[in-house]
């Protein structure tokens, strides 16, 4: 019966991977891409083709990008491959696929990870064996990144300054804020914030250098020659950026439309300066969604590009393959997965390409039939790059990641316990020592863009007192939530400044010898009544926290000061007035040792 069972089973399996077409597009060779030949004689009438990534999967994204880009290019002729960055950074990186010139690729080092680097770098490659047809990249966003658009704008310029006075200062102040943009954060350059203390303000400098240049703007195109019009596309692109940064802080609904038309309107443009061209794209999955509305991108109505694409041109002229992420993170598309095609992905760890099933509805955030996904299996942290052939060890230390650490520390908080002290030295005990060890544990999570959250505990070691009748045993605990800045940020230093809040309670068990039996409570033993007594706490906590790493492993010194905001009154089973009054307030510092894990 077991047999038939089984057998039944695997021919029901069997007929599934029949039925449910799907090829494996052996991620780590550069050079096989036939799995993609799945797609048929679809791809002859498509003019736009998009793959919908998250951009935390940088290792197998950058891959799945440069296979499909490979193949679409030897199929139809595509040669225009659309990156969701400013048009700046789209003409630094297109200098170096098409020249080579390590001056392009040392500037985008400062700003991109190995995986991105890898890309272009292998894009470069594939120009040179292919002169004929070589593929050129193209930003079409607003710029979020102003430091990379203004190393742009300083390459485009030329050697020689102008004779014209007020022109020679507004270049000369350009290179100048070049010379300094990398040491600041985007919103330095569009936001501006009146209490940020600095050697000078880069906002206000960068802000009349603006202005300055609308003024200026025939001088510059008379300097410019040939190279204006890109020019004057990047600084539309970050006026565009500062319009659009200021709309999401905020939290304004224009900030997503104002971003989504911004993009088809360059793309529009590329369109009919390249009108025999097919463009290809893989952006962020949002951003290629068909619908109007989706809880897991937006959850009001706005058209995409995608859309406005669809709605312009035809459906029919359009290919959309989003990329599901069935490990790690996303439980969405895992449920999607397990609910459509069962059990195949899960065989290995690989990238396949699905054709889907007429009946299957993808989700909420693909209204219109696609035809085909991408099941991404691998691991997060799966090494597609195992090193980064790019810097050297003291460029990498300055490229932000994002990462976890888990600790167990050990250290001392300084109480004030003199309230306490005294009441109990009055019933002829000694005092208990003020400041008490303590051992406990924090996970914590560094973000690139310098945020940093926390989430530990703190244990301190018990303490007894007692005289001829009664013991007491003093313990106590805390939970915090921090959440700071990681400054000093580099691979193995960081200063962690944070503000937590919590709770914690102080435990006072006291042990009374009774000699009359009769009068033994509901916890007494062997003529003995227990009594515990509570005293919690809110608490918070300023600290900062000095953070070393050291490959995986971590070393952590962290110092603060507790403040408790709570009644400091002791509770049995009610607040008792006239108990002596303990905070769980003061100095407190901690050693830890963990593991530190970098996921990108």
């Amino acid at each position: 019966m077991f047999r038939i069972v089984a057998f039944i089973g695997f021919l029901s399996f069997w007929s599934l991977l029949i039925s449910q077409e799907h090829k494996d597009i052996l991620i780590n060779d550069k050079d096989e891409n036939s799995a993609f030949d799945i797609l048929g004689s679809k791809l002859d009438s498509k003019r736009y083709f998009f793959t919908g990534e998250n951009h935390i999967y940088q290792k197998s994204n950058y891959l799945i990008q440069f296979k499909f880009a490979k193949y679409l290019h030897r199929k139809v002729g595509m040669n225009k491959i659309l990156l969701e960055f400013g048009s700046g950074t789209g003409w630094l990186i297109n200098k170096y696929i098409q020249t080579g010139d390590s001056l392009y690729f040392e500037e985008l080092k400062k700003f991109f990870s190995t995986e991105n680097l890898s890309l272009y770098d292998d894009l470069y490659h594939f120009n040179k064996e292919h002169q004929d047809n070589q593929i050129t990249c193209h930003g079409i966003d607003l710029e979020r990144f102003p430091q990379i658009s203004i190393a742009a704008l300083n390459f485009m310029l030329p050697d020689k300054y102008p004779d014209n006075d007020s022109l020679s200062v507004s270049i000369e102040t350009l290179r100048a804020i070049y010379s300094v943009a990398d040491e600041y954060s985007n919103s330095d350059f569009y936001s501006d914030d009146p209490y940020r203390m600095s050697e000078i303000e880069i906002f206000q400098s960068f802000d009349l250098w603006i202005r300055d240049y609308e003024r200026l703007k025939n001088r510059y195109k008379k300097y410019l020659g040939d190279e204006f019009e890109e020019f004057n596309g990047v600084v539309d692109g970050l006026k565009a950026g500062k319009v659009w940064y200021n709309l999401r802080d905020q939290r304004t609904l224009q900030e997503t439309i104002f971003r989504e038309q911004y993009m088809y309107a360059a793309l529009q443009s590329l369109e009919k300066e390249f009108p025999d061209s097919k463009f290809y794209g893989q952006f962020g999955r949002c951003h290629i969604r068909t619908d109007n509305s989706s809880a897991q991108c937006y959850s009001y109505a706005m058209k995409s590009m995608i859309c406005k694409i669809g709605e312009a041109k035809g459906p029919d002229k359009v290919m959309i393959i989003p990329i599901f992420y069935v490990r790690n993170l996303f439980l969405k598309d895992k449920k999607f997965v397990e609910k459509n095609m069962e059990n195949f992905w899960g065989l290995d760890e690989a990238v396949y390409i699905v054709k889907l099933e007429e009946k299957i509805k993808i989700s909420n955030e693909f209204n219109e039939k696609t035809g085909f996904i991408l099941v991404n299996s691998l691991r997060l942290t799966k090494d597609q790059i195992p090193k980064d052939p790019y810097r050297s060890e003291s460029q990498k230390k300055k490229i932000p990641s994002l990462r976890f650490s888990a600790e167990v520390d050990m250290g001392v908080s300084f109480f004030n316990l003199s309230e306490l002290n005294t009441f109990i030295n009055n019933q002829g005990m000694s005092s208990f020592n003020s400041s008490i060890p303590t051992i406990g544990g924090i996970f914590s999570v560094f973000s690139p863009y310098g945020i940093y959250y926390g989430m530990e505990f703190g244990i301190g070691l018990s303490q007894r007192v007692n005289n001829d009748s009664v013991a007491l045993k003093l313990t106590n605990y805390r939970i915090l939530v921090n959440i700071g800045t990681s400054i000093l940020n580099t691979s193995w230093f960081s200063f962690n400044p944070s503000i937590g809040i919590g709770g914690g309670n102080f435990s006072l068990k006291e042990q009374r010898i009774i000699p009359d039996p009769n009068s033994q409570n509901l916890f007494s033993e062997n003529n003995t009544n227990y009594t515990i007594h509570k005293n919690p706490s809110f608490l918070i906590d300023i600290k900062g926290e000095l953070k070393f790493n050291i490959k995986i492993f971590s070393l952590s010194l962290r110092g603060g000061y507790l403040f408790d905001v709570t009644n400091k009154r002791w509770r049995n089973p009610n607040i008792l007035s006239n108990s002596p009054k303990t905070a769980m307030m003061g100095w407190h510092a901690q050693a830890g040792l963990g593991i530190n894990l970098k996921v990108y």
